[in-house]
């Protein structure tokens, strides 16, 4: 059943498969590897969504050691932001960093509290610990689902606070793919609510 789990999290996963914005100039790299180019340019990015598209494409489908030894290494603004994700889908590969890495999202949420990309991303990285990590529900909301959503909500109120399209488009996108999943499924009500009523 892990196995059959893990080959799932190759194709869908709250980590890779959430086409984040990337800001204009940014360019993900092509193919996995340690990329210490491109993660040593997120020492000076403060855009969460910019963070997550680099480090999926640095990750790729397998396990990625290399890529975790150079964020452990990293410094800058979302640190704990790079380490949980990447942490956390090492876990997905059967690594043993899981509680690690919900330590740094959880680090990172209280850091930046009021910055919505940061929300949203570590809203991801909790649903990919919550049902490809842990193996919890995937159907029948819990007491963690029901947290994601409401980090979702906050991070879409946070959103309203200061308009963004490129926020609004990561987001819609991140609910798009929630809802495929029978316990996000109150998201898909949502809608309105988190679109600002548009």
């Amino acid at each position: 059943m892990l196995l059959l789990l893990a080959q799932i999290a190759l194709a869908d996963s709250f980590l890779t498969s959430v086409d984040l914005p990337l800001p204009r100039g940014s360019v993900a790299p092509g193919a996995a590897g340690p990329c210490g180019p491109e993660v040593t340019k997120l020492a000076n990015s403060a855009d969460a969504f910019e963070h997550a598209m680099i480090l999926g494409a640095c990750h790729g489908y397998d396990p990625n050691p290399a890529l975790v030894s150079q964020v452990r290494k990293g410094t800058g603004p979302l640190h704990d932001l790079d380490l949980g994700w990447t942490l956390m889908y090492e876990a997905t590969y059967g690594g043993k960093s899981q509680k690690e890495g919900e330590a740094a999202i959880r680090a990172a949420m209280k850091a930046r509290a009021s910055d919505p990309r940061v929300l949203l991303v570590s809203a991801l990285v909790l649903a990919q610990e919550d049902l490809f990590v842990k193996q919890g529900s995937w159907d029948a909301p819990t007491a963690r689902t029901r947290e994601i959503v409401k980090i979702v909500h906050t991070a879409a109120a946070l959103g309203r606070s200061a308009p963004d399209a490129d926020f609004q488009r990561g987001l819609n996108a991140a609910v798009d793919y929630l809802v495929m999943y029978a316990v996000f499924e109150e998201l898909a009500g949502d809608r309105a609510d988190l679109s600002g009523g548009d």
